[in-house]
C-alpha cells in the first residue's frame, strides 16, 4: 500500500461517520443484497493497514470498502472516497 491511505481513509471515515447514527450500507460481494446498518464503533485500522468498523448485529469488523453510506444521507462520502 503506498503512503498513509488506510490512515487516511480512517480519518475522512471518522471526521464524517456518526456512531450509532449515519446508515450504512454493507455489502460484502457486488452481488449481494444490500443490507442497512449503523456503526457501533468509529473506524479503526485493524492490523495497522486495514480500516474497518463494527456494525450493529454484525460479529466483528468489516473493511470499510465493503460499506457505503446510504445516498442522500447528508454524512455521504465522496464516490472517490476508496
Amino acid at each position: 500500500m503506498i503512503g498513509n491511505k488506510p490512515k487516511h481513509q480512517m480519518d475522512t471515515w471518522n471526521k464524517r461517520i456518526q456512531v450509532g447514527v449515519t446508515e450504512i450500507e454493507f455489502r460484502p460481494h457486488p452481488s449481494g443484497a444490500k443490507k442497512k446498518y449503523r456503526t457501533r464503533s468509529p473506524a479503526y485500522l485493524l492490523n495497522g493497514e486495514t480500516p474497518v468498523v463494527e456494525l450493529e448485529g454484525k460479529a466483528g469488523a468489516v473493511d470499510i470498502s465493503c460499506c457505503r453510506v446510504f445516498k442522500g444521507h447528508r454524512d455521504e462520502l465522496p464516490d472517490d472516497f476508496l
